[in-house]
Parts: structure tokens; sequence; C-alpha cells
């Protein structure tokens, strides 16, 4: 299985991805389940650290209302190990 993590601090956008995510990975019959989905960078990295998945799909806002951005956040997850792909 392959956890997708997503960090959107903006409350709507976070339920959209989500609601999108599923319908996505329903419709697909997709080996892949929502991890964890958290308006908090800090909470995201720490279940991060904490499971350290070795497949994963990371959503990152990059502009997080937050002392911890997007890219940072990005930077100390790919320090742990694990892999970020980027869409934009």
């Amino acid at each position: 299985m392959i956890n997708i993590y997503i960090c959107e601090d903006d409350p709507k956008q976070l339920q959209q991805l989500q609601q999108i995510i599923n319908a996505v990975i329903v419709d697909h019959q997709l080996d892949m389940d929502i991890g964890l989905a958290s308006q908090d960078p800090h909470e995201l990295f720490d279940q991060i650290k904490i499971h350290r998945p070795e497949r994963a799909i990371y959503i990152l806002d990059i502009a997080l209302h937050s002392d911890l951005n997007g890219i940072q956040l990005a930077d100390r997850i790919r320090n742990l190990g694990g892999w970020i792909e980027v869409n934009i």
C-alpha cells in the first residue's frame, strides 16, 4: 500500500484534496490510502518520522502559515530518506 500525506493550511482546500484523492483511489481501485491530511506541517512530519513509510506520496502546500513552509518540510522529509515527487 502507498500512503498519501497531505499538508495544506487552508481547511477548504484540504477537504477538497482529500475528496478528490479518495474518489480517484476508489474509481481506479488503487492500493493507496491517505496516511494523514493535516494543516500542521509539524504534525505531518512527526507522523512520517514515526512511521517512516517505504512508499509514499507527499502533497505539500508551499506557503503554509507556519514557521515551517512546504519546501522546508519537503527537505526534512528528504533528509529522513524519503523521496519527493513534485507536480506543479
